[in-house]
């Protein structure tokens, strides 16, 4: 028998399925059930899911023995700290318009549309966008079901052990207890309408904007009956933590009208990536690579060739190689540096070259097995970025830097000790005009972590020390590089580096490096900026590091 509806202008609804009956009484909040011989009454607007046709029904209780009641789910939002929500709300019926809604920035840019306040707390309904690249890591809900209707772009959804492709018009039904995420794939964010039943759970979102760790938001997330089941992250043997990146297709470099763009940055054009992996959450620290030290005995290049590394010296402003310039050296006060440039097990590693992060990746892949490498530009490019399109992954303002990157400032100026008229770069630059007057308190090199991740979950990507890509550099390579998944070019191409070390130094091939470094004005803190660090593969410096990513 096909189902009935009778509606009456009192509020009240009969449904008839086959040979069960229903009875809601919307205005009094009231449902009344009749499935075969069992009767049940809810009242204050719960909402119950008849059984679906064909499955059979447990067989009744013996003769004079009452129907246990089915158990009620936590109420949501209860736990440690948590207050439930009020008890009989009123439902409010009205039309919200597309304009309407509280906007809330928590992992993406969610909008709240009709709030559980508005449902009686039987739900709640958001608007989601999410940025190519970005989307919400594999999770459960304890008891919500979650309805995601997807509007514009296009997602991977994983939901159990499933994956399916996203596209307008698709919605998902994520019933509570199953594991479920879900990432915009498509190079325009992915627009959805979320439905999560019963309500309570936008408070979460809301005390999540101002929070930073991830291991705190997933405590959080706990508390409102949401787990975190991850990959979203996971920690190696040696305690580093590493974030899942999803595919994604993202714009690379840099559009033409941005004024700071330099020409190696252009032309800006979509980039593909078409595999899982999982990225540093942070540059490899001092005491990391130290386990890697002695564990192999290796010598880095720059204490086998007698070279060192380049660094600054604060007392002439010179930028060059000095023997004593090791990773080592930077671990104790150094007489050859007045002002102290002392690294704790905490502080990223620098000085050492693009030969010695592949042999540590190589270290970790054997004792893991498991493969680890240097990210290539590409990969790089769009993990800093997050889904953003701005000159600064957090923006076009350069003020928000200090948020973000450890950048000369006021507290880096503090130490120079050279005549600030003269300029201390070949290529004439001064100092102490790019510093910028905030003050982050580390003159140096910054322990990683210390500033606000990105929208990855990933640390100092814009700025503390730079990073070692797996890329030859090529000023042109962006001409011919291909769209999906990208390693750069075959070899190196020499390149002028006179504006690095002067007037009569011989063309290099380089290897590509990524990110602002403490020492840096702002426009090299820019996602697209490719040029501000470039070494040969065998050089160091004291402002430059690396991030590995382990793939899946």
């Amino acid at each position: 028998m096909s189902a009935t509806t009778i509606k009456a202008g009192t509020g009240a609804e009969l449904h008839l399925h086959g040979g069960d009956l229903e009875l809601y009484l919307s205005g009094e909040g009231l449902q009344l059930h009749l499935h075969g011989d069992s009767l049940q009454l809810h009242l204050g607007g719960g909402v119950v899911t008849p059984p679906a046709s064909g499955t059979p029904e447990p067989a009744p209780p013996a003769s004079g023995t009452p129907k246990p009641a089915p158990p009620s789910p936590p109420a949501p939002g209860t736990g440690d700290g948590i207050e439930p929500l009020p008890e009989n709300l009123p439902r409010v019926p009205r039309i919200v318009t597309a304009a309407e809604g509280k906007k809330i920035d928590a992992a993406g840019n969610f909008t709240v549309k009709i709030p559980s306040e508005m449902s009686g707390g039987a739900y709640f309904i958001f608007e989601a966008v999410l940025p190519p690249g970005t989307g919400v890591a594999l999770h459960r809900h304890v008891f919500q079901d979650e309805i995601v209707h997807l509007l514009e772009g296009e997602m991977e959804v994983r939901y159990g052990d499933q994956t399916y492709r996203a596209r307008p018009g698709d919605i998902g039904n994520f019933t509570r207890g199953v594991p479920h995420g879900f990432h915009c794939v498509s190079d325009v964010a992915a627009r959805t309408v979320i439905t999560v039943i019963p309500g309570g759970l936008e408070r979460f979102f809301e005390q999540t904007r101002t929070m930073t760790d991830p291991a705190e938001i997933v405590k959080l997330a706990a508390r409102y009956g949401m787990e975190f089941l991850g990959p979203n992250f996971i920690i190696n043997s040696l305690g580093m933590r590493l974030v899942e990146l999803m595919p994604g297709t993202f714009l690379m470099g840099s559009p033409d009208s941005d004024p700071a763009a330099q020409p190696d940055e252009k032309p800006q054009h979509r980039v593909t990536l078409s595999k899982r992996l999982m990225m540093g959450m942070h540059t490899v620290t001092v005491g990391q690579f130290k386990e890697f030290m002695q564990d192999t005995g290796y010598t880095t290049t720059g204490e086998r060739n007698g070279l060192g590394s380049f660094g600054l010296d604060l007392r002439t402003g010179k930028v060059e190689p000095r023997p004593q310039y090791i990773w080592s050296s930077w671990l104790i006060e150094d007489p050859d540096r007045p002002a102290g440039f002392v690294q704790t097990d905490e502080h990223p590693i620098v000085c050492v070259s693009f030969e010695d992060a592949e042999e540590f990746c190589r270290w970790l892949s054997d004792k893991e097995g498991r493969l680890y490498r240097l990210p290539t530009e590409a990969e790089w490019e769009y993990a800093c970025r997050a889904g953003s399109t701005s000159r600064y992954y957090n923006g076009d303002d350069e003020a928000g830097l200090q948020k973000i990157a450890n950048i000369a400032d006021a507290s880096l100026q503090q130490h120079w000790i050279w005549n600030a008229g003269e300029p201390p770069f070949p290529d004439g630059t001064p100092l102490p005009p790019y510093a910028k007057p905030w003050n982050d308190g580390y003159p140096f090199t910054a322990p990683v972590g210390c500033f606000e991740p990105n929208a990855f979950g990933l640390y100092d990507m814009a700025g503390n020390v730079g990073e070692w890509c797996s890329d030859w550099y090529d000023p042109d390579a962006y001409r011919s590089s291909p769209q999906k998944d990208p390693q750069g070019p075959r070899e190196g191409v020499p390149v002028d580096v006179s504006h690095v070390l002067g007037a009569g130094a011989e063309p290099k091939t380089l290897r590509v490096i990524r990110g602002g470094v403490w020492l840096d004005p702002a426009h090299g803190f820019r996602s697209a900026d490719r040029q501000t660090h470039l070494r040969h593969p065998v050089e160091s410096a004291a402002d430059i590091g690396f991030r590995i990513v382990l793939e899946l």
